[in-house]
């Protein structure tokens, strides 16, 4: 019994500890919906507890739904207004873009200066029609044309270079066609260089044998002047017998 008595005392502290802590808990940990009076004054703050903060709360709130229903009334009045210029605002962009892209306006005219340079306002949007808007101008001071100026002028050039190319591929088979036609093919044959060379070696065979023949040219040249001269001495000296035996 002793024993038991001493668990009853001890359970009783334990249990009492704990409602103890559960009562400080509550009492720490509670919110304080009225507002907060001094113990030692009595004086009440009445700018807190939770329903102060809750009506602050609701009538910040308020406010912003005032300021809300304020901004969409006057937004819901200029709504039409900023619609009608949106749409213009598009068309004029349209125009804007296909200038830049083909160089034409909207009747189909060809514009001189279809790039020109636009400016923002102060509601970060280009200004519409600007009359300062100046043409872009190239390093070479003339107006900027049109994407597709450039790119048919790109396709021409193209077609240009595209023609040169096939022409030099023509001209490279010609050069190497007559490269073997001169030099010939290596192993086969030897070209007209190697003809070439066999007729000068021929050529130089020729002028050989002119050179040693020429001494005996020039011989046999005045043995025939040599012959020709007694030729004419026997012919005279003919004459000459033929008229002594005339009676």
């Amino acid at each position: 019994m002793r024993m038991f008595g001493k668990f009853l005392v001890y359970l009783n502290l334990v249990l009492s500890l704990l409602f103890l802590g559960w009562a400080v808990a509550l009492h720490t940990m509670r919110l304080n919906w009225a507002p907060q009076r001094n113990f030692f004054t009595g004086e009440v703050n009445q700018e807190s507890g939770q329903l102060y903060e809750l009506k602050e709360e609701i009538k910040s709130l308020l406010e912003h739904r005032d300021l809300a229903e304020t901004r969409w009334q006057t937004d819901a009045a200029m709504l039409p207004r900023v619609e009608e210029r949106r749409a213009a605002y598009q068309k004029w962009y349209g125009e804007q873009f296909n200038l830049a892209k083909i160089g034409k306006d909207p009747t189909g005219k060809e514009a001189e200066a279809p790039v020109r340079r636009l400016t923002r306002g102060p509601d970060e949007l280009l200004i519409m029609n600007d009359p300062k808007s100046e043409a872009v101008k190239d390093s070479r001071g003339n107006a900027v044309k049109s994407i597709g100026y450039y790119l048919n002028e790109y396709q021409e050039l193209k077609k240009q270079l595209d023609d040169i190319q096939v022409e030099i591929a023509k001209l490279v088979e010609q050069q190497n066609k007559l490269t073997l036609l001169i030099a010939g093919e290596p192993g086969k044959t030897r070209g007209v260089r190697g003809q070439l060379e066999d007729q000068l070696s021929y050529k130089k065979l020729w002028e050989d044998e002119i050179a040693s023949l020429r001494p005996l040219l020039v011989s046999q040249l005045i043995n025939v002047e040599e012959n020709k001269r007694r030729l004419v001495v026997l012919e005279a000296r003919l004459k000459e017998l033929a008229q002594a035996r005339r009676p």
